[in-house]
């Protein structure tokens, strides 16, 4: 789920990645946070967990920040 918000300059993407994908093995789960963040493009974005925690979050959640890095 994708929204666009602020104005003008202020546009950033709020990326939701559906909670599924916590499920899925490290390596898919890795190329989909990539491909998603590659998606918005070189703006700023927030990603966020919003439908409910994963239920293995404390493994999950370090992954998809590691993916985020540069």
């Amino acid at each position: 789920m994708l929204f666009m918000t602020g104005l003008c300059s202020n546009k950033f993407l709020w990326l939701h990645p559906p909670l599924g994908w916590y499920r899925e093995p490290r390596n898919v789960l890795q190329q989909r946070i990539r491909q998603m963040v590659a998606d918005a493009g070189p703006r700023k974005f927030c990603l966020m967990i919003s439908e409910d925690i994963p239920p293995t979050w404390q493994e999950t959640v370090p992954i998809v920040l590691e993916s985020l890095r540069p």
